[in-house]
């Protein structure tokens, strides 16, 4: 018998992803209240760069170079 999956699986990324939207407004927020704006960019920013140089980091060690 095959088994039916039904979509819990999908109301539980639902719930997960509107949890992290809800963390990252409560960040962005806080960032506004004791940054201004432009902090808040700015701390946005600084977020990305990190993620950003994380993620290469991880595809470096994944992919070796291969340049002679």
């Amino acid at each position: 018998m095959k088994k039916e999956h039904g979509f819990g699986w999908l109301a539980g990324l639902v719930v997960l992803i509107g949890v992290g939207m809800l963390v990252g407004f409560v960040i962005w927020s806080r960032a506004i209240y004791a940054f201004g704006v432009f902090g808040a960019f700015l701390v946005l920013a600084v977020a990305l760069l990190i993620f950003g140089w994380v993620y290469d980091r991880r595809l470096a060690q994944k992919y070796p170079d291969d340049s002679a």
